[in-house]
């Protein structure tokens, strides 16, 4: 039977085993989240922090004076220069 949570009014008496079977999925025993319970992604293979280059986003031909990195819904600031490569993130 796949992990699950308490029900609210049932399971009387296993109450704490079923709950601590759940938070043990994806947790060690000392509450940390375990690495494996944490998609992690990549560009190129790269993970964690690294540097990226423009090639890293096939990039590698454009002429740019930078890389810029915003938020999803960040405004473009006035007078960005042309060539300027945006970087969203999510």
């Amino acid at each position: 039977m796949a992990e699950r949570l308490p029900q609210i009014g049932g399971d009387q008496g296993n109450w704490g085993k079923i709950l601590n079977d759940y938070l043990l999925v994806s947790h060690n025993d000392d509450g940390t989240i375990k690495d494996a319970a944490v998609p992690v992604t990549s560009v190129n293979g790269k993970r964690g922090d690294v540097t990226l280059s423009k090639s890293d986003f096939g990039l590698e031909k454009v002429q740019n004076t930078g890389i810029l990195v915003l938020g999803p819904s960040d405004p473009i600031p006035a007078g960005t220069p042309a060539g300027t490569v945006i970087l969203r993130t999510t």
